[in-house]
């Protein structure tokens, strides 16, 4: 999906995938792990979905059309889900 997106829909993919992951970041340090429950497609499904977008943003860009937080992004997975 992402591999081969346009530019501008990688940036508001990963834009907004940052912005989810930082909110869940949040919930999982107040609530624990209990907050994988509200989800449908647990921990595991999450990892790899998350894991999947941080490996494939990069592909088919130039260095200069590549935005800070994609590094933010790929932090954010590894604080979360591990590396």
């Amino acid at each position: 999906m992402i591999k081969n997106a346009d530019k501008e829909i990688k940036y508001l993919i990963v834009a907004d995938k940052l912005d989810n992951l930082l909110e869940l970041e949040k919930e999982i340090e107040l609530h624990g792990p209990s907050v994988w429950n509200a989800f449908n497609a647990g921990h595991d499904k999450q990892k790899w979905y998350n894991q999947s977008i941080a490996q494939n943003m990069y592909h088919g860009l130039q260095d200069d059309e590549i935005p800070p937080f994609f590094s933010m992004y790929k932090e954010a997975v590894n604080r979360v889900f591990g590396q």
